[in-house]
């Protein structure tokens, strides 16, 4: 998706029609192009996985989690650095 982001963005649009949906290529690749690759599990985004939890407990998606998960726990980051040592 990094390297070529209009091939990726095609097959995700052909994709997306055989789900009933028509995206058009140029937007989903649009989208790809804004995006941050950050292989890292920064502070921001546990922040945001916190706040997604949250939600999930309360407001708009009440009921779909019990209770907010220990995201700091929950992550395995040594399986992450495993995997980005593989890639390089």
């Amino acid at each position: 998706m990094r390297e070529e982001p209009a091939k990726a963005a095609a097959v995700y649009a052909e994709e997306q029609k055989s789900g009933g949906r028509d995206v058009e290529a140029a937007v989903i690749e649009k989208a790809l192009r804004r995006m941050r690759w950050e292989p890292e599990i920064t502070k921001e985004l546990e922040k945001y996985l916190v706040d997604q939890a949250k939600d999930l407990t309360t407001g708009a998606g009440e009921g779909r989690l019990k209770q907010v998960p220990d995201v700091a726990k929950a992550l395995n980051r040594d399986l992450l650095k495993k995997a980005m040592a593989a890639v390089r």
